[in-house]
């Protein structure tokens, strides 16, 4: 509801790329909360830690990021009307919470429906096979824990460069 038509693939790309970044810097943090020598072994300090962060950072966001253009606050009315005017030429500009039988049945007969899908399903499999098990498979090559956490400041750059 913010961009339009043009601006998506663009602001959708740099969206993909902060994964990356946030991917290098995870190895940062993840190697500096294995530093940390106390009661608790170091992978669970690196759930609480990062789960209290992001919770904190899903409430700060919560609150922040409006729901539409026309609910955001440091806009006049005015200003509201030009941000949804930029959509006029996408045939998107009013968001509709109304649930119609008629569109679930026109999703359900698309076949880009299920083309949709199996890109995700395709794409998500190796991906979550390589960012899950990717640190224990670069600890086979014989590098201990936090090295294989400090690999992983490349492997987001890669990321972030490549989208």
């Amino acid at each position: 509801m913010w961009f339009t038509r043009i601006q998506q693939p663009i602001v959708m790309g740099l969206w993909y790329a902060a994964q990356g970044i946030g991917i290098g810097l995870g190895g940062l943090i993840g190697y500096g909360i294995g530093q940390i020598r106390a009661e608790l072994a170091p992978w669970r300090y690196e759930f609480l830690i990062i789960g209290a962060a992001c919770a904190a950072w899903a409430l700060v966001m919560g609150f922040l990021v409006p729901d539409s253009p026309y609910t955001a606050r440091g806009f006049d009315r005015e200003e509201k009307q030009i941000i949804m005017s930029r959509k006029r030429d996408d045939y998107h500009a009013v968001e509709k919470r109304q649930f119609k039988w008629d569109q679930v049945k026109e999703s359900i007969l698309d076949v880009k429906t299920y083309l949709y899908f199996f890109l995700g399903l395709t794409a998500n499999i190796p991906n979550g096979g390589t960012s899950n098990f990717g640190t224990l498979m670069t600890k086979g090559f014989g590098f201990d824990t936090l090295q294989t956490t400090l690999l992983q400041i490349p492997y987001g750059l890669c990321q972030t460069i490549i989208m």
